[in-house]
């Protein structure tokens, strides 16, 4: 294991800083990725519902990651959706990530992310499956980017158990 994180240690949303990760709306807006919990699992959720931003862009960027000291290294984690409006999260990588979203080449990651019921219904988490992260070395940040509107793009995601394991 190279670097696991499932939240649990976490008692609010600010803990996320002390842990290394970035929590980003570029459009300088309230919405954010937020601590959640349910039956004893903690969580990471998103979602654009009574936001009042008609364009919502938020990044959650893992801290730095190095994969020199590994070979054939994976990613996975898990999501869960719920009032789906259309898949609105996508996942990308990095390996010049310098605090600024913007100025940074990222790639995205082809990863399986949950559809969920229109209603609050979705009680399981999907995996992601898992992700080669074998063609890069060096310092990586991994970041799930949510593209909200409210009122029409609201999805709601659950992010928990992000996992990089050398395979």
């Amino acid at each position: 294991v190279l670097y696991y994180e499932d939240f649990d240690s976490m008692k609010n949303t600010k803990d996320l800083e002390e842990m290394g990760w970035h929590n980003i709306n570029i459009n300088f807006g309230n919405g954010k990725f937020k601590k959640r919990s349910k039956n004893g699992n903690v969580y990471m959720q998103i979602s654009a519902y009574n936001s009042e931003e008609d364009h919502m862009e938020v990044w959650l960027i893992s801290p730095k990651i190095n994969l020199d000291i590994s070979t054939d290294e994976v990613l996975t984690f898990k999501t869960r959706s719920t009032f789906e409006t259309g898949t609105i999260l996508t996942v990308w990588i990095s390996n010049d990530f310098d605090e600024n979203v913007q100025n940074v080449t990222w790639n995205q990651l082809d990863v399986v992310i949950s559809k969920g019921s229109k209603s609050g219904e979705n009680t399981e988490f999907i995996s992601s499956g898992k992700v080669s992260l074998n063609c890069l070395q060096g310092d990586v940040h991994i970041a799930f980017k949510y593209q909200g509107s409210d009122p029409d793009k609201t999805t709601t995601y659950d992010l928990d158990h992000v996992l990089i394991m050398s395979n």
